[in-house]
């Protein structure tokens, strides 16, 4: 009933010469969507992402010009990276100390071990060294490697923290809102149910199955990966060749302090015996040296 389809029909129909052409005009409905802006989303977001960039920028240029951060030269940046830089300062202090520690342990065991060596009363003096250099290394060993690694080692099955010592029964899965704070249920220490901590709900108390005195398995590297190269097998490392060096303070102390006896007696040694005194030097301790070395290349 178009007029123009009816009009084309019979123009097409009465053989008009020339071509015929039918237009179609489609008309679609255009849709405008609006957004409410939120609030509260857009800064989560917003600073969520901030953080992330702020905390990248930073620990490079920290990294690479440390030495004009330690001088309070780049006054630019101090307000976005102080607290990176004060982060970054705190792991370094943190690294320092555990490699100190590990080594002033080893000096200790290292000293106490050769004084608690005369108490087996050996009847040879190589007997008596093969005894400190065999409990040096093992000492030694244990504290420098099998301690980190087992303090920062993650079992799953020791370090997950869940509802324990409470008076309800058992956590169930399958009834989560009912069994909420029960004994099992996975838990964090610092999560809150209007205030109060979820497992409290049951009685009990959120820890992991790891004693908190010693929490060994309970560290932050389920694996070998690449972090745990960069903090654990890193301090390793330093601490074995602190110790290294270390072995070998007493010689560089001893060297000159001989050389200057030596001298000294030349001029005012009365008899043989104090001459000979003066020229025999310390005593070298090749058991406890041993058992660093030893320590060394079962470590490295």
């Amino acid at each position: 009933d178009d007029p123009d389809t009816t009009w084309l029909a019979e123009r097409c129909g009465a053989g008009t010469p020339g071509s015929c052409q039918r237009v179609l005009t489609a008309h679609y409905a255009e849709s405008v969507r609006t957004y409410e802006e939120w609030d509260t989303y857009a800064a989560e977001v917003c600073a969520r992402y901030e953080k992330v960039c702020t905390s990248c920028f930073c620990v490079d240029t920290i990294t690479d010009f440390w030495l004009v951060w330690i001088f309070s030269l780049s006054e630019g940046y101090s307000g976005v990276c102080s607290a990176q830089f004060g982060t970054l300062v705190q792991e370094v202090l943190l690294f320092v100390a555990a490699v100190a520690s590990v080594v002033v342990v080893n000096m200790a065991l290292k000293t106490g071990l050769r004084m608690f060596a005369g108490f087996e009363k050996k009847p040879t003096v190589t007997e008596t060294e093969k005894s400190i250099t065999l409990k040096v290394f093992l000492a030694q060993f244990f504290n420098t490697a099998f301690v980190p690694l087992l303090v920062y080692a993650r079992l799953e099955a020791l370090a997950k923290t869940t509802c324990q010592d409470g008076t309800m029964e058992a956590y169930n899965p399958a009834r989560p809102t009912a069994t909420f704070g029960w004994d099992g249920m996975p838990c964090d220490p610092e999560e809150r149910a209007d205030g109060t901590p979820v497992c409290a709900l049951g009685g009990g108390v959120c820890r992991a199955l790891a004693p908190d005195a010693f929490p060994i398995f309970a560290g932050e590297y389920s694996d070998f990966n690449s972090a745990w190269y960069s903090k654990v097998a890193a301090s390793i490392l330093v601490t074995v060749m602190v110790n290294t060096m270390l072995t070998l303070m007493p010689l560089m102390v001893e060297w000159p302090i001989q050389l200057l006896q030596e001298a000294i007696a030349r001029r005012s040694a009365v008899t043989q015996r104090q001459l000979n005194r003066a020229l025999e030097g310390p005593s070298f301790e090749l058991a406890a040296r041993y058992g660093v070395l030893l320590n060394t290349i079962f470590v490295a």
